[in-house]
């Protein structure tokens, strides 16, 4: 309201409004509610969209542990399971769905598909590059991508040059192409393979190009070099 003063002016007097005030205050109140509550959603779906990807892993982690494994179950369960994770979400278990699934299209003979996700666990992780490299170069020997596998092993080479098993991988590839090995390969597949199979490696290794590649020889040597 307002009082006159002793001049006669009039003066203003603050007015409370309490419940305006308590409005104010249950505005702020509900906004920090509603925050709190999408921030609590937010971490509830982030966290189931990753926990279905995680029961998914287990799951075909199982199926491939029974005799006999259950490969088709397995990989469309891995399939699901990326495709729900979507890229980048959780590291960590993309790259475990990755390593399962690539393992299981290896074991199944799905060689293209492996070597994709094999050239993504490379982006990944590095700090496993070598064993990753030399999967992957097995993979090409099979499919007779013999460049690709050269260059898939140059890396390693270029650190180690006398790793014996890359140099097996490259002696395998010489083979299988039917092409005479040069004579520091062959030196160092006569370290790396038994006597017997280094004879019968030396034996086709001379062998002219025109030979099948497929011949059995080349495939007992390379189950027996897996094995």
């Amino acid at each position: 309201g307002r009082a006159r003063s002793g001049s006669g002016r009039c003066r203003i007097r603050p007015v409370a409004y309490p419940l305006r005030d308590a409005m104010n205050r249950s505005t702020w109140l509900l906004a920090l509610l509603a925050l709190l509550t999408t921030f609590g959603v937010g971490r509830l779906l982030e966290r189931a969209r990753t926990q279905r990807p995680r029961a998914l892993l287990s799951s075909a982690q199982t199926r491939l542990e029974v005799e006999p494994p259950d490969y088709e179950r397995a990989l469309y369960e891995l399939n699901l399971a990326l495709d729900l994770l979507g890229p980048g979400e959780d590291l960590e278990l993309e790259r475990q769905l990755l390593e399962a699934r690539a393992g299981t299209q290896e074991r199944r003979g799905i060689r293209q598909a492996a070597m994709r996700d094999f050239r993504r666990l490379l982006e990944m992780q590095p700090e496993n590059e070598e064993q990753l490299r030399q999967r992957l170069a097995r993979l090409q020997l099979e499919e007779r991508q013999h460049e690709g596998l050269s260059q898939t092993l140059e890396p390693i080479l270029q650190q180690t040059p006398w790793h014996s098993g890359v140099k097996l991988l490259l002696g395998l590839s010489a083979l299988r192409r039917g092409t005479e090995i040069e004579k520091p390969l062959l030196e160092s597949l006569s370290l790396t393979l038994p006597p017997r199979l280094f004879k019968q490696a030396e034996a086709i290794a001379r062998r002219a190009r025109a030979e099948d590649p497929g011949a059995p020889e080349h495939g007992a040597l390379l189950a027996e070099f897996k094995a």
